[in-house]
């Protein structure tokens, strides 16, 4: 029986499972490389038609941190 695979519906969701996939610090480009690896795996799936999903992925964190700065 094949694991199911993990559906991520947003950059940030899918910034902090790669996080937490790889355990280490990473910048937007690193994290969105691991994850084109995994959606090509087909170990997760999420879609985006953007062209630079690095630069929103980086968008996100930064709104997140600004927005939860006790988070």
């Amino acid at each position: 029986m094949s694991n199911p695979m993990k559906k991520i519906k947003s950059f940030l969701d899918l910034a902090v499972f790669i996080l937490n996939y790889k355990q280490e610090a990473l910048s937007e480009v690193e994290i969105w490389n691991t994850a084109r690896e995994l959606i090509e795996s087909e170990s997760i799936e999420f879609v985006t038609d953007g062209k630079t999903p690095w630069q929103t992925i980086s968008a996100r964190i930064y709104m997140d941190i600004k927005n939860n700065p006790d988070k």
